[in-house]
């Protein structure tokens, strides 16, 4: 590489990371506190059943008429307990703007309501909008998705820039090392950040881009197909989902106010469990009306599903969750060391 385009490399380098620096930073902290987000939202406000008895069509029955009569009309999205012993936990939308839904806990074996809190009120629903949003709706988004970008170009312009030059062997700075000295010790850092935890880094930020702005991937979720009128129970929209697939487990069952229901369902195999792609559409009338299998799911609808399960490591297990946990620690190392050379330079 020509000394004058490595040094315009080194400052195209240097300012992008001063300027999105803190936003990249940002992003990553409060990535890892939700990397374990319903571990920690369990422990802040516990949600327990007085029994541990798997949920039922009666238990499914009870929660159902415990929610209906805390709020009429609007949307219920219910998600079933991962665990026996859980408590099921619903969300009304009832047309406020932006994502505000009202969150309800409800023991399925009594009934009884646990708590009710409205998201975006607690810390960690807080944390949630930060990271997704930074608080300001499609701008935010908007904004995370260009310091994706952003971080992109700093990663591989940071190997580039760091990637020896020609006469001068590749095992001469392979493996990065941390050497005596303020100075080259934040520099090792530096690299041993972007070189190391670039390799985990990397991934979270091309789905974390793809999530933020999956438009401009040709995304599209799955199309509503509620028709017919009146109501159904949940009671209903689980019998009708399991006897599609009988060997699914139901995860989230919807009930718009304008009748009908949607049901999803995990399959093995699936990347996520939590938030599963195959899906069953009701009519108001309790008939299937569309079925969406994941199992036969085309190359581009196979590729986003994978993207949040990869996001937060849940597609990877334990060791994944807590690989991304750590690889959200790093933006705030390059920062960091970036930053302390920079004003040592200029010092």
């Amino acid at each position: 590489m020509a000394p004058r385009l490595r040094r315009l490399l080194r400052a195209a380098h240097l300012w992008l990371g001063l300027t999105v620096g803190a936003v990249l930073a940002l992003a990553g902290l409060t990535g890892t506190a939700l990397v374990f987000y319903p571990e920690l939202d369990s422990c802040a406000v516990p949600a327990r059943a007085s029994d541990a008895r798997p949920v039922g069509d009666a238990e499914l029955a009870r929660v159902e008429t415990s929610l209906r009569q805390l709020q009429a009309g609007g949307e219920w999205r219910l998600e079933l307990p991962r665990a026996p012993g859980d408590a099921v936990v619903a969300r009304h939308f009832d047309g406020r703007a932006g994502f505000a839904p009202l969150m309800v806990a409800v023991d399925p074996a009594s009934g009884a309501v646990l708590w009710q809190r409205r998201w975006g009120g607690t810390v960690l629903s807080w944390v949630y909008d930060l990271h997704y949003t930074l608080l300001a709706g499609e701008a935010g988004r908007l904004v995370l998705a260009l310091a994706a970008i952003a971080s992109l170009l700093l990663i591989l312009g940071g190997v580039w820039l760091w990637w020896p030059p020609p006469g001068k062997r590749l095992r001469a700075v392979w493996p990065p090392r941390l050497r005596s000295g303020p100075v080259r010790r934040f520099y090792d850092l530096h690299v041993l950040g972007g070189l190391y935890g670039g390799v985990v880094l990397l991934p979270l930020v091309v789905t974390g881009l793809v999530l933020e702005r999956p438009d401009w991937f040709g995304g599209s979720g799955h199309g509503r197909h509620y028709s017919g009128s009146g109501p159904i129970s949940a009671v209903q929209a689980a019998e009708a989902a399991r006897a599609v697939f009988p060997e699914a487990e139901p995860r989230w069952i919807y009930l718009p106010a304008s009748g009908g229901a949607r049901v999803r369902l995990y399959q093995d195999g699936e990347p996520s469990r939590r938030f599963p792609a195959t899906s069953v559409w009701l009519d108001g009338d309790g008939l299937v009306s569309a079925v969406h299998d994941a199992r036969e799911r085309s190359v581009r609808e196979a590729f986003f599903a994978w993207q949040h399960p990869l996001h937060n490591g849940e597609a990877l297990g334990l060791p994944g969750r807590i690989a991304a946990a750590l690889a959200g620690l790093v933006p705030v190392l390059l920062l960091v060391t970036g930053l302390w050379r920079w004003r040592r330079k200029r010092g």
